[in-house]
């Protein structure tokens, strides 16, 4: 049964984006409330939580005071967060204008209820909630942020106001969703907009999209599907997933960043059987373990120093 569900909504999915509906989407999330439904307090509470702690070691180790977020979503938490933990500018970008105010104001009501939690970002906290019944321009321009929207995911993003170059460019579950040239284009792309100190740190989700909402489908089922099918049933504007592995995302960033490491890998029995009952490794990766090939979640940091005068 989730076989036939699966393969509809990718064909569902490829019409519409051949049709060029993909707002269409976003659309009916918002009029069923789907979006606001998700976002709730244990939701909001768990991600900033998570994310305090993840990037405060590096903020501190880098002195980070700018930030690219590829990928902003539509509830603006890691925007926030990057405000509360001290950066001065903040840059976000996306494919489409998902990027909701009400959603952001939950987000500030929910840190502003437990603000006792937070005293550290006590100041910080007031000023949102002062700022949060702005608009959604002038909210994020209080707190520095600019908002991009761009198809291209690199060449037409410009950093307004950082001469000195971007600190820190930032993902959470989006690289995954490049095709492979649009990935090599938006790393080398950003080496140009690096300076001395800079670094990538990404956290990616390799599992198959479908597979995150229902537990039916084996986390790497699509790689089950043959490649040049793949590519051509699939919609890049819409829930779109490369193939790409960990060490293929590592090779991506060794060639213009230079050092990279990577974290937090995380694989299971069911994800390695499905790589050996459908012979995945002899098929695509054969140079590679199974326990490689079937990494379906790791965070990667890589450093600018080594390669900005080679670009």
């Amino acid at each position: 049964m989730w076989k036939m569900i699966y393969w509809g909504r990718i064909v569902i999915e490829k019409f519409m984006c051949l049709l060029q509906m993909e707002i269409l989407q976003e659309k009916v999330k918002k009029i069923i409330g789907r979006q606001k439904v998700l976002i709730t307090d244990h939701f909001i509470e768990k991600r900033i939580n998570n994310k305090l702690t993840d990037l405060t070691l590096y903020f501190d180790k880098y002195n980070v005071k700018s930030v690219h977020e590829q990928g902003t979503g539509w509830h603006g938490i890691d925007i926030i967060v990057f405000y509360l933990l001290g950066v001065e500018k903040i840059y976000t970008t996306d494919v489409r204008d998902l990027l909701q105010m009400e959603l952001m104001r939950k987000v500030v009501q929910f840190l502003y209820r437990n603000i006792d939690n937070y005293k550290p970002y006590k100041d910080k906290i007031y000023f949102l909630k002062k700022n949060s019944e702005k608009d959604r321009g002038e909210f994020l321009n209080s707190i520095n942020a600019i908002y991009y929207i761009s198809d291209s995911f690199s060449e037409n993003i410009t950093l307004e106001g950082c001469d000195e170059g971007c600190d820190m460019f930032y993902s959470d579950s989006v690289l995954q969703r490049f095709k492979a040239s649009d990935l090599k284009r938006y790393i080398k792309y950003s080496l140009s907009l690096s300076n001395n100190q800079s670094f990538h740190l990404h956290k990616i989700d390799c599992k198959d999209f479908f597979a995150i909402r229902n537990k039916k489908i084996p986390p790497l089922y699509y790689l089950t599907i043959n490649k040049l099918l793949w590519e051509k049933i699939t919609c890049t504007k819409l829930n779109y997933q490369n193939r790409l592995r960990i060490f293929e995302f590592v090779s991506f960033f060794k060639q213009y960043w230079g050092q990279v490491e990577t974290f937090n890998e995380v694989t299971t029995d069911e994800d390695q059987r499905c790589i050996k009952k459908h012979n995945i490794q002899k098929v695509y990766f054969d140079k590679y373990t199974v326990e490689e090939i079937s990494i379906v979640q790791f965070d990667l940091i890589s450093s600018a120093e080594f390669k900005k005068n080679e670009i």
